[in-house]
């Protein structure tokens, strides 16, 4: 009976394991989420990061090793806004939602419970990104958002985004000048974004964004909860005294 006591626990690990992945939504490297993770249908990535990617050390080692050094921070703050204070609100009003409720209340610094990823030194890897920026939920590891940031389009980046999702819309989304110009590809709810932004001297610069829509909505019904759960522990004048 010491025998077989002695390796109870042992025979348990891959049951709990299982129990973990199943229920939890554990990454490859053991961090928990804090529910199931929803498979949604596929739409856009960079570097194979997509709306079902789970945030892990081992992805983080791998984007490290692709993109160079990283800076990790926590408890961050959300601005989907681009190339002007009104893109969104302008040509994306579902998008606009989105980032008022991530801002509320307005003119206050809202933070949220997510890992931010930010590579700064691309081109010692021979990439032309001066700053990628991962932004993961820190409740169930996955992607809100993805932001790249580059000079020169030597890459061909542009071209390679209509091979591979077809034909984008155009918006300009300034016309006093020729280079701000914008493409888009809308799919299955989320959106990218390629921006060519005029820098000080005209000269045409780019920033590519991808939001997850369905990810975003998530992290705000998560935060929301959580808020309504904790009020509700609020102690009362009732129950003071």
């Amino acid at each position: 009976m010491k025998h077989s006591k002695k390796y109870i626990p042992t025979m348990l690990i891959p049951l709990a394991l299982f129990f973990c992945f199943l229920i939890f939504g554990c990454s490859d490297d053991g961090l928990v989420a804090d529910s199931a993770v929803k498979t949604l249908p596929e739409s856009f990535s960079f570097m194979e990061v997509g709306t079902n990617t789970i945030y892990s050390r081992k992805l983080q080692q791998r984007l490290g090793h692709l993109l160079g050094a990283d800076a990790t921070q926590g408890n961050n703050t959300i601005d989907l806004e681009i190339n002007t204070e009104t893109f969104l609100a302008d040509y994306f009003p579902g998008f606009h939602t989105i980032n008022e409720k991530l801002n509320t209340p307005p003119r206050e610094r809202v933070e949220h419970k997510t890992i931010k990823l930010m590579y700064r030194y691309a081109k010692d890897k021979g990439l032309a990104f001066s700053y990628v920026e991962f932004l993961f939920s820190d409740y169930n590891l996955t992607p809100l958002l993805i932001r790249v940031h580059f000079e020169y389009d030597d890459l061909g980046i542009g071209e390679t985004l209509k091979q591979k999702y077809g034909a984008p819309r155009g918006i300009d989304w300034d016309k006093s000048q020729p280079n701000a110009t914008a493409l888009y590809w809308e799919r299955n709810g989320d959106l990218l974004v390629l921006s060519t932004i005029p820098d000080q001297l005209g000269r045409p610069t780019f920033q590519l964004n991808i939001y997850f829509a369905d990810r975003l909505k998530n992290l705000i019904e998560t935060e929301s909860a959580l808020k309504h759960k904790e009020e509700g522990k609020a102690p009362t004048v009732k129950t003071v005294f």
